[in-house]
């Protein structure tokens, strides 16, 4: 005799991953825009062939640079990402990136309660230039941005 979970059908549970890229124009010295274009692009080609029933990879990407941080790729499953190059320019407005991350991963429409904890990748390849500690409390004392998985990278070889 068939069971209930016989006539179920579930649905993977997202994993947002949210990248914190920094596009400042030190960026654009020894090819560090271009390597960070090169792997961004594998990293989703590789979550896009993900294919697990338990999990879904929706990726998110946030740039910073000139004076702002914004959305470069809102985030979406994975696998309908188009990527589309950066460009380096500006300024180092790292606090901006930390803001937008909490904002979103506390906004519960953008990132369910269902999904599993979201994990932030921050790259960059120096100083911020605006205020970040404030944002970066704020995102480690979030109710949910606190249960984040955080991960830092730093990218060339002048990196500080």
């Amino acid at each position: 005799m068939p069971t209930f979970k016989d006539f179920t059908l579930s649905t993977p549970r997202p994993l947002p991953v949210i990248l914190l890229l920094d596009v400042s124009g030190s960026m654009k010295e020894h090819g560090k825009i271009d390597a960070l274009n090169t792997a961004v692009a594998n990293m989703i080609n590789e979550f896009a062939q993900e294919d697990d029933r338990r999990i879904a990879i929706h990726l998110g990407i946030i740039t910073f640079g000139g004076k702002a941080a914004q959305w470069h790729q809102p985030l979406k499953l994975a696998s309908e990402v188009k990527w589309a190059a950066m460009q380096a320019s500006g300024q180092t407005p790292m606090g901006a990136a930390f803001a937008l991350a909490t904002q979103t991963i506390e906004d519960r429409e953008q990132i369910s309660s269902r999904a599993y904890a979201p994990a932030l990748v921050l790259v960059s390849d120096g100083e911020p230039t605006d205020d970040w500690q404030s944002p970066l409390t704020a995102l480690l004392n979030a109710p949910r941005a606190s249960k984040a998985q955080r991960l830092a990278m730093a990218i060339g070889d002048d990196a500080t």
